[in-house]
């Protein structure tokens, strides 16, 4: 799962290729806007990143974005047939990627996400609890509003259980410390399993397609 800041870039690039799809904004200077692979929490070689860099590389040439007011008009004018050259290779070299980018980290690719921390819920595999606490960031980046019916419940149990030590921290506690100190955690577990079961079982049908199992 990518942090915050990586969901925020990927936000971000989404919406930066789609301006670039819908003809908002040039692909040249779009590929200037693209964040860098570590911000996105991606490999630097990706294959749906390294066209943007391609494009970067054989553009850096040419006066894009703010920096053309500084340039007068005679030399942009005579660049232009250059730039609209590397303009149409850049939208032909970029156009499947951009749409690949959508499918892989925009908002479909984060419901899918979603229904597979529910499917783990329901397998037992992550708590309800702590579920629910990585769940309810990436709503924003779903396109899901918090009145959504499943996402509601979600966010109400990650509200009412954020002052419980979270699971990936809990191996710093020793054992008898933190049952002394959080005892109310089965329950707390419990009511949560309760309230969110069929919400789980919802969101994986609704963003995966799949027929959940009623966890035991």
């Amino acid at each position: 799962m990518a942090s915050l800041a990586a969901y925020r870039e990927r936000k971000k690039l989404v919406d930066i290729v789609r301006r670039m799809l819908d003809g908002e904004l040039s692909f040249l200077e779009g590929a200037l806007m693209v964040p860098r692979a570590e911000a996105l929490e991606i490999d630097d070689f990706d294959e749906d990143f390294l066209p943007f860099v391609a494009i970067n590389s054989e553009s850096d040439r040419f006066p894009l974005g703010a920096v053309r007011q500084y340039w007068s008009q005679d030399a942009l004018a005579k660049l232009h047939p250059e730039i609209d050259g590397a303009e149409k290779w850049a939208g032909q070299t970029a156009n499947h990627y951009c749409q690949r980018i959508i499918e892989r980290l925009g908002p479909v690719a984060v419901r899918r996400e979603i229904g597979q921390i529910a499917r783990s819920m329901l397998c037992g595999e992550v708590t309800f609890i702590e579920g629910a606490h990585r769940i309810a960031p990436l709503h924003d980046y779903c396109a899901l509003p918090a009145l959504d019916t499943d996402i509601g419940a979600v966010l109400g149990v990650h509200q009412a259980y954020l002052w419980l030590p979270p699971i990936d921290g809990r191996e710093h506690w020793p054992l008898d410390m933190l049952q002394a100190k959080h005892p109310e955690i089965p329950h707390a577990e419990a009511t949560a399993k309760q309230t969110l079961t069929r919400h789980c079982q919802s969101l994986i049908e609704r963003f995966l397609g799949e027929s959940p199992q009623t966890p035991t």
